[in-house]
């Protein structure tokens, strides 16, 4: 069988898909020629030498002996799926809205094949008439995370947590505001926020965290720094008790959220689109959607663009706030059923399911 790779290899959250993949992919023995997007980084992982001289390997092949005639996996945007390295190219890719443009359509159509790690985004791009979706759920990184006995946060508190890129999206702003109201300045409760987003200047990030907390500061809310190992992420994760990134109005998948349940964390949880998947009132704290909102940040989502239209799924402020004092009350209690996660959703299940489709 021959394949060949076309996906980035670093820390951001497409590149932490793309190395758990590749792993999975090198841990079966393959060697498939690779075409990194971007320049390679693993200096956020655990580091393997052996893995990274096959990763070397694997991208020294690729222009010495690729041919176009090979199939090929890209993972990556759908904007810029048209371009490729073979007549035959199987995309990865992550959709966060409620429905498809034409232009993401043609995209869809163009391609052989195409992966998506959510149900809810299959049944939004069959509707909008795609007939080569198939559903390849991502999983928990078991190499870069695991528990530890390690003080990251402090254990006098109930820690909260919420993590991933701010954005409109994801009702980062929203959540804060909403946390602040009701555990504010609260001796018994913590709230530490990993949201820093690299594609919004820093000193606009702290204004619009600022307008969000209506200028008021709070002693009991800590923004850290992007961390730049999975190292750090791990001992962020282990020292948490609450994690609130569930509360997203759409995720490709929400691989923030998977890794906290199956490190045995309670979740707050948006019963929506891909948290549908992996969350029940078994492993999560659920908040009911209550309609849609429409997609658009004047960011990443603009009104009347040829990608990223359509909406977002909505929640009551109250009954999140009513989830998040259900979630202290089970803060010190260990989610063992969101801990069982990780036996279904793997990255050797990812991986297998992609070499299925080239097996064929």
């Amino acid at each position: 069988m021959n394949f060949a790779l076309n996906l980035p290899v670093n820390g951001v959250s497409f590149g932490q898909t793309s190395v758990a993949i590749l792993r999975e992919i090198y841990k079966a023995g393959y060697a498939p020629a690779l075409f990194p997007i971007g320049n390679p980084d693993l200096s956020a992982y655990n580091q393997d030498n052996d893995f990274n001289l096959w990763l070397q390997s694997c991208v020294n092949k690729a222009y010495k002996y690729h041919k176009r005639t090979t199939p090929i996996l890209k993972l990556w945007h759908l904007n810029q799926s048209l371009d490729s390295f073979s007549k035959e190219q199987a995309l990865f890719t992550f959709h966060e809205t409620d429905q498809t443009t034409e232009e993401e359509n043609n995209a869809i159509q163009n391609q052989s094949h195409i992966f998506v790690s959510s149900k809810y985004t299959k049944e939004v791009f069959e509707n909008g008439g795609a007939t080569n979706v198939e559903y390849c759920p991502l999983g928990f990184d078991s190499h870069s995370f695991k528990k530890t006995d390690k003080k990251y946060l402090s254990d006098k508190y109930i820690n909260f947590s919420l993590s991933g890129k701010l954005e409109d999206r994801k009702n980062t702003l929203r959540i804060l505001k909403l946390w602040a109201k009701k555990f504010g300045n609260d001796r018994s409760y913590f709230l530490n926020c990993l949201i820093f987003n690299p594609f919004i200047p820093p000193q606009e990030q702290e204004g619009m965290i600022m307008q969000a907390l209506e200028g008021k500061r709070y002693w009991n809310i800590k923004f850290h720094p992007s961390l730049r190992t999975n190292a750090e992420v791990n001992d962020f994760i282990n020292n948490t008790q609450i994690e609130l990134c569930g509360l997203s109005g759409c995720e490709g998948f929400n691989l923030p959220l998977l890794n906290a349940l199956c490190m045995g964390k309670q979740a707050v949880v948006l019963n929506a689109h891909v948290h549908k998947d992996f969350c029940n009132e078994e492993n999560s704290i659920l908040v009911q959607p209550t309609g849609l909102r429409q997609a658009v940040d004047n960011k990443f989502f603009i009104k009347g663009a040829p990608f990223n239209q359509g909406n977002w799924f909505d929640f009551n402020d109250d009954e999140v706030i009513a989830a998040m004092e259900r979630a202290a009350s089970k803060a010190n209690i260990v989610n063992s059923v969101g801990e069982k996660l990780k036996e279904e959703f793997s990255f050797s299940r990812t991986a297998q399911t992609i070499v299925n489709y080239f097996k064929k």
